[in-house]
C-alpha cells in the first residue's frame, strides 16, 4: 500500500467523521425524539393492558356461564369439611374438597419432634381425577363431595350432580393395615359419558417431607418407584431432575421416602404414565417433589 493510498483512507475517515458531527442532532431535537418515543411507547403499554383485561373479563365471563350451565354447577361451590378415619396403626383425614385423603399420619413411628410421623398432609399432596363427559369434563380437585356411609373406617364421598346423579368414592381402611381401598362408580350418570368411555386420568403429585436429620443420606434413598406389569420395578433418579413418559402398563407407583411409601396399587393397570420427580434444595424441609399422570380402568 503506497502513501497515496493511506492519504485517501485518512481523507475519507475525516470526511465520515466531519459528517457525522454537523449532521447530529441538537440536545432539544434528542430530547424531542425521546419524548416522542417514550409517548408511543406508553400508549402501546396501555393498548396492551387494555386488551389484556378485556380478555380476562372474557375469560371470567365464559367461565361463569360454563359453570352456571354445568350439571356439577352445584357441587363446584361449597366449603371445606373434613372426616377422619383410623384403625391401630394409621389415621387418615379425608376432604371433601376433591374426595380424597389430604393426611397420613403413623401411629407407630414417631418424627424428629417426638409426635406421630405425618407422612403428608394437605399441602403437600393433591390427587385430582379428570372425568371426560359428552359436553363437559370434571375435575374433582375443583368439586365439593358429600361425605356419607361415615364409620371408623369406611367414608363415601359423594359428587352429587344436579340431575340427580353422582359419582361416588368409596373408601374404605382395612383392620390392622395401612392399606385403603378405593373404589369409583357412577349412578344415574349415562347420559353424561360418552358411550365409549372407559377410562379416566388421574393426576397425583406430592412434596416429599425430609423425615430424617441428615438431608444428603435420605436424599440418596428417597425416589418415585413404579412397578411394569411382570417385571421388576424401577425408579427415577434420586440425585436429579428426571422425567419419564412409561409406556408399558403397571401395577403400582410410590411415592418414596427412606423408609416410607405413598403408593397407588391399579386394579386393571395404569397406562399412559408421565412420571417426574424433582429434588428440593435442603432446608425446604422437602426431599422430593413428585408427580405421576396416568390414566386407569373406569366404567360409568
Amino acid at each position: 500500500m503506497d502513501k497515496n493510498t493511506l492519504v485517501g483512507f485518512a481523507l475519507i475517515g475525516a470526511v465520515v467523521i466531519g459528517f457525522s458531527i454537523y449532521n447530529r442532532p441538537s440536545q432539544e431535537e434528542m430530547a424531542h425524539a425521546k419524548h416522542y418515543q417514550d409517548s408511543i411507547q406508553a400508549i402501546a403499554q396501555k393498548e396492551a393492558e387494555r386488551q389484556a383485561q378485556a380478555a380476562m373479563t372474557q375469560s371470567q365471563n365464559a367461565t361463569l356461564h360454563l359453570d352456571s350451565a354445568s350439571m356439577f354447577y352445584g357441587a363446584s361451590q361449597g366449603t371445606e369439611q373434613l372426616t377422619t378415619l383410623e384403625n391401630n396403626v394409621v389415621k387418615l383425614t379425608f376432604i371433601n374438597k376433591g374426595g380424597r385423603v389430604c393426611a397420613a399420619t403413623l401411629k407407630d413411628y414417631n418424627g424428629q419432634d417426638g409426635k406421630p410421623l405425618t407422612l403428608f398432609d394437605s399441602k403437600d399432596s393433591g390427587l385430582n381425577f379428570a372425568f371426560e363427559g359428552k359436553n363437559e369434563n370434571i375435575l374433582t380437585e375443583d368439586m365439593y363431595f358429600q361425605p356419607t356411609n361415615v364409620t371408623d373406617s369406611t367414608v363415601t364421598m359423594r359428587l352429587a350432580a344436579n340431575n340427580g346423579g353422582y359419582i361416588d368414592f368409596d373408601y374404605k381402611l382395612l383392620p390392622d393395615a395401612y392399606m385403603v381401598n378405593f373404589t369409583i362408580r357412577a349412578n344415574g350418570m349415562q347420559n353424561f359419558f360418552p358411550p365409549a368411555l372407559n377410562t379416566v386420568n388421574i393426576n397425583w403429585h406430592q412434596r416429599a417431607r425430609q423425615l430424617e436429620k441428615g438431608f444428603s443420606f435420605e436424599q440418596r434413598y428417597t425416589s418415585l418407584t413404579y412397578k411394569p406389569v411382570g417385571k421388576s420395578s424401577d425408579y427415577l433418579s434420586e440425585m436429579k431432575e428426571e422425567k419419564e413418559e412409561v409406556g408399558e402398563r403397571l401395577d403400582w407407583i410410590a411415592f418414596k421416602n427412606q423408609f416410607f411409601s405413598s403408593v397407588l396399587v391399579a386394579d386393571q393397570d395404569f397406562n399412559n404414565a408421565s412420571l417426574s420427580s424433582i429434588p428440593q434444595q435442603e432446608g425446604s424441609g422437602y426431599m422430593k417433589n413428585y408427580t405421576a399422570n396416568m390414566t386407569t380402568f373406569f366404567d360409568p
